[in-house]
Formats: structure tokens, C-alpha cells, sequence
């Protein structure tokens, strides 16, 4: 994925956000909000692990929601080695904390340590998947004054989606779940992975 291109902070987070996101979507759960601030460099994915709204993807299916929430976790940091094609440290993240706190009260932490790593491993095959999805959703997450990135999608037909508001350059920008859904549909089906 990486193209030695030099990412902003914005960038990395929309794109770590993102794949929270699509993964939230490809597990079969609904989306609540995807937003990012630009400012700080930092985001946040809401979404509710306790209701399906789709079927998962098959490599999904038959996986103890426990480790669902774990495999959501291990997306953001995934992406991140994926975009920028480093293996950072994210021991001190506060996904990776989440991580061990949900698996803690079914093994141990070395255990639950040594899982989380395996997972992310996989998480970063499935993200390579789908990355394209990934890229188009982080893509409607900042907004570019230089370029109009949505020229590069396939069918270009995603402006529709966005916010009338999107193209004023907020420091801080969110969709609802309803938008990220339905980017990630569409990317989807543009892409050919329809599920």
C-alpha cells in the first residue's frame, strides 16, 4: 500500500478511522459516526457491536463477538502499518489498551498480547482487501483544497454522499453512520467487492 508518498497527520487518521469503519461494516454491524479533527490529529469511529444490520463477511462469520470488538480494535493500527508501510509500536495506544482489556477476563494478558498480534496480522490481509474502500471513505474524511480526489474513484459518483457543507474546509469533520454506510456501499460495489 505504501507509495513512499509522506502522509499528514490528517491523512493517517482518516485512513485509521476508516478501516474501523469498513471493518464495522464487513462484521455485519451498524455505523454510528466516523469523524476526524484535523487540528488535533486525532478521530473517533462509534458504531454498536450489539446489533447486526448485515451479514458479516464470511471470513467473519462464527467469531465470538469478543473478539469482534478485539478485530475492530486491531483495524486502526493496521491500516496505519498498511498506508505508511512502517511497523510502529502501538503498545501504547489507546486501541491496543482496549484490546487487552476486552480479552483479559478470558486469558491472560501475555496470551491476550500474543492474540491481538495475530490478529492484526489477519485484520492487515483483510484491509488489503478492501483498501480501496478504506482509501474512499478516508478520502470523504478530509477535505482537499488542492485536488478534488473524487475524481479518482471509480464512477466518481460519491460527491453525492458528502454534506453540502463538506467542501468549506472544516478544521473538524464527521459523517453519520448513514454516510459512512453508504461510501462504503458504493466503494464496494464500485471496487467490484460487493458482498
Amino acid at each position: 500500500m505504501d507509495d513512499n508518498t509522506i502522509r499528514s497527520g490528517s491523512e493517517i487518521v482518516a485512513y485509521h478511522e476508516s478501516a474501523h469503519a469498513v471493518i464495522v461494516y464487513l462484521l455485519g454491524y451498524s455505523i454510528h459516526k466516523v469523524a476526524i479533527d484535523s487540528e488535533e490529529n486525532s478521530g473517533i469511529c462509534w458504531w454498536n457491536f450489539r446489533t447486526n444490520v448485515r451479514q458479516p463477511i464470511p471470513e467473519f462469520q462464527g467469531i465470538p463477538e469478543i473478539e469482534k470488538r478485539v478485530i475492530v480494535d486491531c483495524a486502526g493500527y493496521g491500516s496505519k502499518s498498511l498506508l505508511i508501510g512502517i511497523n510502529t509500536n502501538w503498545h501504547r495506544s489507546s486501541d491496543y489498551k482496549h484490546a487487552v482489556k476486552e480479552l483479559t477476563p478470558i486469558y491472560t494478558r501475555k496470551i491476550a498480547k500474543i492474540y491481538i498480534e495475530s490478529v492484526t496480522e489477519w485484520v492487515k490481509e483483510i484491509l488489503s482487501k478492501y483498501w480501496e474502500v478504506v482509501g474512499a471513505l478516508a478520502d470523504s474524511l478530509i477535505w482537499y483544497p488542492e485536488k478534488n480526489r473524487f475524481d479518482d474513484w471509480p464512477g466518481s459518483d460519491f460527491e453525492d454522499l458528502l454534506p453540502s457543507d463538506y467542501f468549506e474546509a472544516p478544521e473538524q469533520w464527521s459523517m453519520d453512520g448513514e454516510q459512512a454506510e453508504a461510501i462504503i456501499q458504493r466503494a464496494l460495489i464500485a471496487y467490484g467487492l460487493a458482498l
